[in-house]
């Protein structure tokens, strides 16, 4: 089954995330080739990745690469989501 489509806010938070990825690569000096060898993943899938290419990363993929430079999911995806129209958070 296809993929829907996805809209131009889904792109710029998939390219955003690749940034943030790719600054805390470059902040420990490590290379992508460097970084790919510690997880299961390719060096083509992180390029696509940090550079926006893949515009739905799949979560432990994201999560093996940031792993590896000392990030965690919160600290990438801090602001990149809008709550869900509706929903409040909890008392």
């Amino acid at each position: 089954m296809p993929r829907p489509r996805l809209g131009e806010r889904q792109s710029r938070w998939a390219q955003e995330l690749g940034l943030r990825l790719r600054r805390a690569r470059e902040d420990l000096g490590l290379s992508r080739e460097r970084v790919a060898r510690q997880t299961p993943f390719s060096v083509e899938t992180l390029r696509k990745i940090e550079t926006g290419a893949t515009r739905s990363p799949e979560l432990f993929t994201v999560l093996a690469f940031a792993a590896v430079v000392s990030v965690d999911l919160d600290q990438l995806c801090a602001g990149l989501l809008e709550p869900a129209a509706g929903i409040t958070e909890a008392p």
